[in-house]
């Protein structure tokens, strides 16, 4: 998918600029068992073998390119969300509202790169999303995850703010000017 990021405000002045990606998962993990092989029940975990009892990886990974060679790799993975579990022969599970997210930051004071978000216009950001399970499972159980993930841009620019100082040194420079042409001024009279 292309996500656009709308400019509206002139930006120029900017020194630096940092682009916050953030993404948020929602899903829901379902398995089901046939009903051929052992009677008893069997065990389905995250590994190393279905027998471990550890917590599932269940989740999403957004991979997203922008502007200036911008590049965004987002693990939205919950940490154990979805526990070891034991099904029946025929039986099936539902784990509902799994959530996982990530955020991700970019920043540069580069010209060329404050140059491709200077300005009104559109920025494409160019996004995947792609669910997984991975699950250590024995023959007849199948399981999968499905959802969805959003994604959100906010780039941020700093600007240079000049120290109390500098604008006295200014202030009292353009008044020494000012004093200066209406003396010159004053002495023409």
């Amino acid at each position: 998918s292309t996500y656009n990021v709308l400019l509206t405000v002139p930006l120029l002045g900017a020194f630096a600029l940092t682009i916050t990606l953030s993404s948020t998962f929602t899903g829901t993990y379902s398995a089901s068992r046939n009903n051929s092989g052992l009677s008893s029940p069997v065990r389905v975990s995250g590994g190393p073998n279905s027998n471990s009892g550890n917590p599932i990886p269940v989740g999403a990974t957004v991979n997203a390119i922008g502007p200036a060679g911008t590049t965004f790799s987002l693990d939205l993975t919950p940490q154990g969300q979805v526990a070891s579990y034991t099904i029946a022969r025929g039986g099936s599970l539902t784990v509902s509202n799994i959530t996982g997210s990530d955020t991700q930051n970019w920043s540069s004071t580069l010209p060329a790169d404050l140059a491709a978000f200077t300005g009104s216009g559109k920025l494409n950001f160019e996004a995947s999303a792609t669910a997984f399970v991975n699950s250590f499972k024995p023959s007849g159980v199948s399981d999968q995850v499905n959802g969805s993930a959003d994604l959100q841009a906010i780039v941020t620019y700093q600007y240079a703010v000049p120290e109390p100082i500098t604008m006295l040194g200014a202030s009292a420079a353009v008044a020494f000017g000012a004093a200066f042409k209406r003396r010159k001024n004053s002495n023409k009279g």
